[in-house]
């Protein structure tokens, strides 16, 4: 259970991050929460942790209509960014333990990355694939 209510949070904020820096309804959230990853999602689970990541600091809600509009904060921004950095050096790690040929190819996905600002989840979706196809190509 604490689990899925971390993965929630998280999806939450990473989410909101991609939206910033306009306000998002909690409706909106809910909708693409229940698309992506949480198929029983009701409004009182999710007000619930958004209430949580508010009282933490870690996101704004300004309450319109009946509906709760959303925003990061500064602290929510970073808090996002950290994560992404420590999900892109569990990779590291991860592909520490392969073959030079596949090393290398994971290393040039993650210079294209890095670059191009990819997320973690894009990341893993083309060096999965690459490695699964034995291709070089990103």
């Amino acid at each position: 259970m604490k689990q899925h209510r971390e993965h929630l949070r998280r999806m939450c904020l990473e989410h909101l991050d991609e939206v910033r820096p306009t306000w998002l309804s909690d409706a909106a959230l809910e909708a693409f929460l229940r698309f992506a990853a949480f198929p029983s999602l009701n409004n009182q689970s999710l007000r619930r942790e958004l209430d949580y990541l508010a009282l933490r600091g870690l996101l704004k809600v300004r309450k319109e209509g009946g509906y709760w509009l959303l925003r990061l904060t500064a602290e929510g921004v970073d808090a996002v960014e950290s994560a992404k950095t420590e999900n892109l050096g569990d990779a590291f790690q991860s592909a520490a333990a392969l073959p030079a040929d596949e090393l290398g190819a994971l290393r040039a996905i993650l210079d294209l990355a890095l670059v191009d600002g990819w997320d973690v989840a894009r990341f893993k979706r083309v060096a999965s694939k690459l490695l699964a196809e034995g291709g070089d190509h990103a």
